[in-house]
């Protein structure tokens, strides 16, 4: 799939992962290219239409790369991954390709574990 560039040149440097551990989050600005700006808009919308299809399992607000290419394509694109890495560690899951979109009053689901979240 399309290994265009996701992100503008960006550092996350160790005063920025001291705040991701500290906080459970990390700004950084501008980071996404225009283009990827421009091909998530077009896919979080494409995903927003099927929403009014009830009978589709699994929902689209959970797993939206089942339903859409470019949404898919980004959880191994190598910029991903790469930072992914720098916030996390080396040893990386990627579970539950969850869009965080959801329509006004959905809570969603709160921080969980799976059975299987140690495995190798």
């Amino acid at each position: 799939m399309d290994q265009a560039p996701l992100f503008r040149p960006y550092e996350f440097d160790d005063r920025q992962k001291a705040e991701l551990d500290r906080d459970g989050y990390a700004v950084l600005p501008s980071l996404l290219t225009p283009q990827a700006c421009e091909r998530l808009t077009v896919s979080l919308a494409h995903i927003q239409e099927l929403e009014v299809l009830p009978d589709l399992d699994p929902k689209p607000h959970f797993y939206s790369a089942e339903y859409d290419p470019y949404l898919a394509s980004l959880i191994g694109h190598p910029q991903m991954l790469d930072l992914a890495r720098r916030a996390l560690g080396p040893i990386i899951r990627f579970d539950h390709c969850v869009n965080l979109s959801r329509p006004a009053g959905n809570h969603g689901a709160g921080w969980h574990s799976h059975p299987y979240a140690d495995d190798r």
